[in-house]
């Protein structure tokens, strides 16, 4: 199963991450209410609800690019001091995805609202109708692709090269090769 979640569905969730991340900036619909509907139904195949939470908390990281504990979407000046070597950098790397969503709880909790409760409902009971017709294998399947998709996986590599800072003055690297197919060119700048 690790396998097939690899090389398959760590690909379609980090897909649908994007997506999410498009939807977040009201792209697909005129109407945000259409916009966050379709992030909740993109949100069904990563297995934990994120889509409404990670809207509310990312539009600030553009308002805020780089400001410690504000901007979420970056490392806090604590993780940062915390990874300095090989070996501590793969082990966030392999855990990004819960650094990044549990790094708002500890630093910048905000209050759900009527959409991440809509979010959490919507999500549960999908993972439930899939877990009675389907068994624990196929939710552990897709939770699987997500974790393996968000952390030491080619896909990922955008949230490195787009989040941190490896030369003074340089925020950001493009990347223009064939992943930008089932990215949605996030890499290209």
């Amino acid at each position: 199963m690790l396998i097939v979640a690899y090389f398959f569905g760590s690909f379609l969730n980090h897909n649908l991450f994007l997506a999410i991340h498009e939807l977040s900036h009201n792209l697909a619909f005129s109407t945000p209410s259409h916009n966050r509907w379709l992030g909740i139904f993109a949100n069904l195949p990563i297995g934990v609800p994120m889509s409404v939470t990670f809207q509310k908390y990312h539009l600030e990281h553009h308002r805020f690019q780089g400001v410690d504990g504000v901007d979420m979407d970056i490392p806090s000046h604590a993780e940062a001091h915390a990874v300095k070597n090989a070996v501590t950098k793969s082990v966030w790397v392999v855990f990004q995805l819960f650094f990044y969503a549990f790094r708002p709880l500890f630093l910048k909790p905000k209050p759900p609202g009527i959409w991440e409760l809509i979010n959490l409902l919507v999500q549960v009971a999908a993972d439930a109708s899939m877990v009675c017709f389907c068994g624990w294998k196929s939710l552990g399947y897709l939770i699987l692709s997500t974790f393996v998709g968000g952390g030491m996986h080619p896909m990922a590599g955008h949230f490195i090269s787009e989040h941190y800072v490896f030369a003074p003055g340089q925020e950001t690297y493009s990347y223009y090769g064939p992943l930008n197919l089932m990215t949605w060119s996030v890499g290209v700048t």
